[in-house]
């Protein structure tokens, strides 16, 4: 039984184990039951143990009988130390990465986060009785704990000996990209792709968070860095996406830093000669100058059979257009004039909110190429087919919001917005992807 657990939600937790027993054929009597239940209470009902054993016989006694006795006590001690007990779990801190099975408790408060070096700090304690001091930080460290959606990591996690809980910060959850949502008696923890992480009931005017394990290890669950947003933004340039970031250029980046070292990608397909002294002549207006190239044709067709692209750029907005040809004769329809939009010198803004007048969001992107999944309808499968097939992601449908996958098995190119990407992985040629 844990420490933090009601009598009703310790029992229902056994009685639902035993249930479970029968249902697989084993007996499982209430005796047993009442057994397991007396060896694994807390320390603070053997008063009431000691109580039942001194006026009744055990042997006899029905396992109703003993759960409503135990919870009888459980109010009384509640009613006796209500207040008190409701102070210091509001405001106490402990973080003990060699403990396991503590829950943690979801606060308003100053509890931090952080990695594995030990360092001397100090923080300030929120005890209504303590106010103004300050309990010495012994250590710092990440702590692992499971999660619906897998394995998490709570990191600059705060080692406070003096206080007796653990709490989670939702300002720290919220500077960091999380939501948390407060709806009814319950608290949901999610990500910015809206994905639920955990799902914590209240109990006694709490959130309490607990996890299935706890392991010594910083690794990250799910971690979004600079270079994952400079592959899914089409490898665009480093300072440009800090830019970006800071400015508010686009919804749903979050803080990032600047790469060392270049992107190989980046060198093989980008690198050129040093340029020239630049004009000094910048347009002032949509379409007053509009630059144009042909490229092509290329050694591989695209999935459509096009070895041409045509691509323009605005001058003033550098809001960009990429066009397929299958020959270069077709470039002709392409073109047309117009000059019908005037907006001033584009001063920090993106080309897309330069052009279109809103940020462009962003949290839908993905690294194109990576290797993805995508659902396979109910009607175009039997019951024991699998449920989801591989392939390559290759960009984003014009139509609808829905995710363009290139399956090689099929040469086929299927849109669908059920799709998991694995974007750490590249996609695989026909022979790999099987």
């Amino acid at each position: 039984m844990d420490e933090s657990e009601s009598v009703k939600e310790y029992s229902e937790r056994l009685i639902n184990i035993a249930n479970k027993i029968r249902v697989l054929g084993s007996e499982m009597k209430d005796e047993r039951l009442m057994q397991k239940i007396l060896v694994s209470l807390l320390e603070k009902f053997e008063a009431t143990i000691a109580s039942l054993e001194n006026t009744k016989d055990l042997s006899n006694i029905k396992l109703a009988e003993l759960l409503s006795a135990l919870q009888a006590q459980e109010q009384r001690r509640m009613m006796r130390c209500k207040g008190p007990l409701e102070g210091a779990l509001q405001a106490k801190l402990k973080i003990n990465a060699g403990e396991k099975g503590k829950k943690w408790y979801n606060q308003k408060g100053n509890a931090e986060d952080s990695k594995a070096q030990a360092r001397e700090r100090s923080c300030s304690g929120a005890d209504q009785k303590d106010k103004g001091k300050h309990n010495a930080v012994e250590g710092t460290g990440n702590v692992v704990i499971k999660s619906n959606s897998g394995a998490r990591v709570i990191s600059d996690v705060l080692y406070v000996p003096e206080i007796d809980q653990n709490l989670l910060s939702v300002s720290q959850l919220l500077n960091k990209g999380y939501k948390v949502i407060f709806e009814g008696k319950c608290c949901m923890i999610t990500n910015l792709r809206g994905e639920e992480l955990f799902k914590v009931p209240m109990r006694r005017k709490f959130f309490s968070l607990d996890p299935l394990e706890k392991k010594h290890l910083a690794m990250k669950g799910e971690e979004i860095t600079s270079e994952l947003w400079h592959k899914r933004l089409g490898h665009y340039n480093y300072k440009g996406l800090i830019s970006m970031q800071r400015l508010r250029l686009a919804e749903g980046l979050l803080a990032m830093k600047e790469k060392e070292s270049p992107c190989t990608a980046c060198l093989l397909g980008k690198q050129s000669r040093l340029p020239f002294k630049s004009s000094s002549w910048r347009a002032t207006e949509k379409l007053q100058l509009v630059h144009t190239d042909v490229c092509g044709p290329t050694s591989e067709a695209s999935l459509s059979g096009s070895k041409y692209f045509l691509i323009f750029v605005d001058d003033m907005t550098r809001m960009s257009w990429i066009y397929f040809l299958k020959a270069k004769t077709k470039q002709i329809l392409l073109y047309s004039c117009s000059t019908d939009f005037q907006l001033k010198v584009v001063e920090g803004k993106t080309p897309y909110e330069a052009w279109n007048g809103v940020n462009p969001v962003v949290k839908n992107l993905r690294v194109f190429g990576c290797l993805c999944y995508s659902h396979v309808p109910q009607t175009k499968r039997s019951k024991l087919d699998e449920k989801s097939e591989p392939g390559i992601f290759v960009g984003y449908s014009l139509q609808s919001k829905d995710y363009r996958v290139f399956h090689p098995q099929t040469d086929r190119v299927i849109v669908s917005r059920d799709v998991v990407f694995m974007e750490k992985k590249g996609g695989a040629g026909k022979t790999k992807i099987k």
